[in-house]
């Protein structure tokens, strides 16, 4: 490792951490929970405080253009990613997160960047996969129900 590290070239190593005990299952809540209720300011604002947004105590955000305004923009785009979520499911609504707060840039640079990217990604993974499930059985009791009607109508 000390090899890989010394060539600059990025790693991550298994850890005994249980995932849903990890900083970014916390992040990742927090998240999920501003997405939902993104009038919510004590919800919007603890997301504002996670790496997720880059900002521990929000001081360099709110002194470049206000705290108010930023808490509008955040809350816009917190309101367009719940859309997104409803109409277009979570992994869907999540790589638009991702994309737009350029965590696949930021996190590399934080301390643990590797390991903490990799834990998003491992969570989002776990969190599209059962929505998989989740749809595919919606899917199979609406097909059963259709079933059912034909053989009634016969």
């Amino acid at each position: 490792l000390d090899q890989l590290q010394k060539k600059g070239i990025p790693y991550v190593t298994a850890s005994e951490i249980n995932i849903y005990d990890t900083q970014e299952a916390r992040d990742l809540e927090k998240l999920l929970l501003a997405v939902q209720y993104p009038t919510d300011l004590k919800a919007v604002t603890w997301l504002m405080q996670t790496a997720l947004l880059q900002d521990k105590d929000c001081r360099t955000l709110c002194n470049q253009t206000g705290q108010d305004s930023v808490i509008v923009q955040i809350q816009e785009t917190l309101s367009a990613l719940n859309s997104i979520f409803e109409q277009k499911g979570f992994t869907e609504m999540f790589r638009i997160f991702m994309d737009r707060f350029e965590i696949h840039k930021r996190y590399p640079g934080l301390p643990q960047g590797q390991q903490k990217y990799s834990n998003l990604i491992q969570l989002r993974d776990i969190l599209s996969a059962e929505e998989k499930e989740k749809m595919a059985a919606k899917a199979a009791k609406a097909a059963e129900k259709a079933a059912r009607k034909a053989a009634q109508a016969n």
